[in-house]
């Protein structure tokens, strides 16, 4: 399940490529937060991932040894999904 592409989807990506922020090296401060948020949510994997045309890059990661996902992307609502129907724990906060 695959939802609609936003409406301003093209801004988000030039604007994501403004940040020249993809393939960076690691950094404290999102793996500070990748290590608070698998504490809270008692979740084994926790990610900071930005998504562009045609991967999945992830700024941080605990619980996961890739640093990308190729196509197809999950997309937060088919994450959400998923979660509701297999009833599995899943946190997924999109901005």
């Amino acid at each position: 399940m695959s939802a609609a592409l936003p409406a301003r989807e093209n801004e988000r990506l030039q604007a994501l490529q403004d940040y020249q922020i993809l393939d960076t090296p690691a950094e404290p401060g999102f793996d500070d937060l990748t290590l608070i948020a698998a504490a809270i949510c008692g979740l084994p994997i926790s990610l900071v991932s930005l998504i562009d045309r045609e991967r999945q890059w992830f700024k941080s990661r605990r619980g996961l040894a890739s640093c990308e996902a190729h196509a197809p992307i999950l997309d937060a609502d088919a994450a959400l999904y998923q979660a509701k129907e297999t009833g599995r724990n899943r946190v997924v906060i999109a901005v």
